[in-house]
């Protein structure tokens, strides 16, 4: 199994801000989010039939991506690897703009990137078929000779293009697929063909298997204490 994951927020992401190559930290808030996400990749690598073995996290060096790897190996014990061709979209000139000032400065662009992204050419920039060509020339060597289940870490553009080369879809799908910080998509293999599984997995699905796993575990506390204090009444009485 291939876990896709988004990092985690940042301010530039909060503040609808192109952030691209521009190398930007991950907020308190998007470090709460990957701790948690950490916690649950955790219980999902151990105590299944299908037991899966995160022994590897590719990540795109971004300080936003590479964090986001970091801390999850903290919970997986995985080994972080960093992946260049993860690396996310060049924006160029967009780099470090919001999108109103983005619409201002490149009303034409903008809209070609909004209705025809398979079209869009980022001043200073990549193309987004540029971006296709590295990231999914990427994946597909990764996923050659990997036998196991591997984590592959990086930004929403970047994961958007990976899903769309794994179902052979046209560059003009690329708004049809949404992937929130910190979320998860997972694929498959079938007779050596892949499959996706999962898209866009967020924090309100893996919370819940979090939530479940901390009140199994409070139950358990609970039961071990009565249990004791049941044995210590049978001993004194």
């Amino acid at each position: 199994m291939i876990y896709l994951i988004r990092h985690g927020l940042t301010q530039w992401n909060s503040g609808g801000i192109f952030r691209g190559r521009h190398d930007i930290p991950l907020s308190d808030m998007g470090r709460r989010q990957v701790h948690m996400l950490g916690k649950y990749l955790a219980e999902e690598s151990k105590g299944e039939s299908n037991k899966k073995n995160f022994e590897t996290i590719y990540t795109s060096p971004l300080s936003r991506a590479h964090e986001t790897a970091a801390i999850i190996a903290e919970y997986t014990g995985s080994k972080v690897v960093p992946e260049n061709r993860l690396t996310d979209v060049n924006f160029g000139n967009w780099q470090g703009k919001n999108v109103s000032q983005v619409k201002e400065q490149y009303p034409d662009l903008y809209k070609t990137y909004k209705e025809h992204p398979e079209e869009a050419s980022f001043p200073e920039g990549e193309t987004l078929q540029e971006c296709f060509l590295r990231c999914s020339q990427g994946f597909f060597e990764l996923v050659r000779p990997s036998k196991g289940s591997f984590m592959l870490v990086s930004h929403r553009v970047v994961l958007k293009l990976v899903l769309i080369g794994v179902l052979q879809l046209p560059l003009s799908a690329f708004w049809r697929i949404q992937l929130d910080t910190c979320s998860i998509s997972t694929i498959g293999k079938s007779n050596d063909m892949l499959i996706i599984k999962k898209i866009n997995i967020t924090s309100v699905s893996w919370c819940r298997s979090c939530s479940r796993i901390a009140i199994i575990y409070k139950v358990t506390v609970i039961s071990i204490i009565f249990t004791c204090i049941s044995c210590i009444y049978l001993i004194y009485n």
